[in-house]
């Protein structure tokens, strides 16, 4: 059933046995280097008062409200009573009413980490959470991202799962911030520009957008001990001085960038692109 907390704010309630499935799961699963999860529950759980902020603000429109559910119980066959906060969130997408946040599959980061025999990463642009859950075999994995509250919440599925041994947060600026810690490799899904919009705010230009780019790159060039960087970035957002040092690359075979493209333009794919130190 659809639950409602104090504020009359729609939550997901909490599930161990759904989380516990599915920590499992990326614990004992190998790397992909593709392939879209179908496992999201520990991030949405966690992360749900930003994951699905602009759905719980449109929801305090009745109409907007009536709208999905209405939707829902026409396409899941369910009655209102039997829907759960759940199927309300996920039809603003199904709808077409709402398009929110992709998601990062897990055993992507986890490839990465088999492949190239990596035991130390570090990532800059941590987001919700994602990556840590394809980290769980390494030694260190060090998690930095600049909003605060998605922060906070990254440290609550750390302190959940008893991850501190191997798992170091932070919660500073990217463009200016190198972790002390030794690390042998960089891993990370920067923004897409200004496609999707995050609590700190938006870049001003794609200048200023390239230049975080830029800054990115300078930490890998600068940490002695990193020697691999993979960068997971739509095509169209990495300058070609980039693209023509890469090692390697491959695209991504997945639709998960088009409900982020704006006007239906699905023309530019996401790659995974791997540099290397000489």
């Amino acid at each position: 059933m659809i639950t409602i907390n104090e504020n009359n704010i729609i939550y997901i309630p909490y599930d161990h046995e759904r989380i516990n499935k599915e920590f499992e799961y990326f614990l004992n699963s190998d790397g992909k280097e593709n392939g879209i999860s179908t496992y999201n529950f520990i991030i949405k759980y966690y992360q749900q008062d930003m994951f699905y902020k602009k759905e719980l603000e449109l929801l305090q429109n009745p109409k907007i409200f009536e709208k999905i559910v209405l939707n829902r119980i026409k396409y899941l066959g369910k009655s209102f009573e039997n829907l759960t906060s759940e199927d309300i969130l996920q039809g603003f997408k199904r709808s077409g009413l709402y398009y929110g946040y992709g998601h990062f599959n897990p055993l992507w980061i986890k490839w990465f980490y088999q492949k190239y025999n990596i035991k130390t990463c570090y990532d800059p642009c941590g987001g919700w959470g994602h990556r840590i859950l394809g980290s769980l075999d390494l030694d260190l994995y060090i998690y930095n991202d600049l909003s605060k509250t998605v922060y906070k919440n990254v440290n609550k599925i750390v302190h959940d799962f008893e991850l501190e041994c191997i798992i170091k947060t932070y919660n500073n600026d990217a463009k200016e911030f190198i972790p002390t810690e030794d690390f042998e490799a960089m891993y990370t899904c920067p923004p897409y520009f200004n496609l999707e919009h995050y609590e700190c705010g938006d870049f001003e230009n794609i200048d200023e957008y390239y230049n975080f780019i830029d800054k990115l790159f300078d930490v890998f060039y600068y940490k002695n001990t990193c020697k691999i960087f993979g960068l997971m970035i739509r095509e169209d957002l990495l300058q070609e001085k980039y693209k023509n040092k890469c090692f390697e690359n491959f695209c991504l075979d997945i639709k998960r960038a088009q409900h982020i493209s704006k006007g239906g333009n699905h023309i530019n794919k996401e790659y995974v692109y791997i540099f290397k130190k000489k």
